[in-house]
């Protein structure tokens, strides 16, 4: 069996290279908006059409994911321009806000998907209008749920984390390893 990543995210690519698994990269074309309000239901739901929209033989497991940004109930997506980038760093300044991962694995073999929901608190420290200004500029936080990255020059931008640092990134590694080994993905292969 392969492994296939729905996601044409260069950081899900990386975390999951460090499982040591070959796989290859199918980046899924999805609608991402959807009327849907709780974001546990919301990453999660988004996981799983992005794992779906992937075609592929039926001897693969595909691992798809979605992460998104909250603050006082609003969510916050990839913001679609510098200014709207600059309008979302204001928001989180000096503020803790959540940030939700969802996980999709389907084994297409058998056509059952597993899915995940993980959830894990940021604060930023008070931000300057340099420190947003200086960011806004590199274009780093224009791909990314909440308009940052928590690695990289985004680090500098976050005071403390409560949760699964992997799931601001991009994919909690810890909860797809242990969904993965649950549905027997490992067996018979050297584990990560």
């Amino acid at each position: 069996m392969s492994l296939v990543l729905a996601s044409a995210s260069p950081r899900r690519s990386e975390l999951l290279r460090t499982f040591g698994i070959p796989f290859v990269i199918r980046p899924p074309h999805v609608d991402e908006c959807l009327d849907e309000s709780d974001p546990m239901q919301l990453v999660t739901r988004l996981g799983e059409m992005k794992a779906r929209a992937v075609v592929l033989p039926a001897d693969q497991w595909i691992i798809a994911a979605d992460t998104i940004v909250t603050i006082d109930d609003i969510i916050l997506g990839k913001p679609r321009d510098r200014e709207e980038n600059r309008q979302m760093l204001q928001m989180l300044s000096g503020r803790a806000h959540r940030v939700y991962g969802g996980i999709a694995l389907l084994n297409a073999p058998l056509n059952q998907i597993f899915l995940h929901a993980v959830c894990t608190s940021v604060r930023f420290r008070k931000l300057t209008t340099a420190m947003v200004d200086n960011y806004v500029a590199s274009a780093d936080g224009l791909d990314k749920a909440g308009g940052y990255g928590i690695q990289g020059s985004g680090a500098v931008l976050v005071e403390s984390i409560d949760g699964c640092y992997d799931n601001v990134v991009g994919l909690s590694r810890s909860h797809l390893y242990q969904m993965m080994a649950a549905q027997g993905f490992f067996e018979g292969k050297a584990e990560a």
